[in-house]
C-alpha cells in the first residue's frame, strides 16, 4: 500500500535499466590525474 514511501536501491534501478551492461569506471584514472596535479614538477603534458 505504501510502497512509494520505501527507498529504492539506486543500484537495483540501474541494473533494471541497463541490464547486464557495466558502466566503465574511471577511478584509477582520476586518482592518477589528482596525484600528478599535486606534484609540483608535473607539466601539462604529464597531466594530460
Amino acid at each position: 500500500m505504501f510502497s512509494f514511501f520505501k527507498s529504492k536501491d539506486p543500484q537495483d534501478r540501474l541494473h533494471e535499466i541497463l541490464g547486464d551492461y557495466e558502466l566503465p569506471k574511471f577511478r584509477k584514472t582520476v586518482f592518477e590525474v589528482l596525484r600528478r596535479l599535486r606534484e609540483p614538477t608535473s607539466t601539462s603534458k604529464d597531466i594530460a
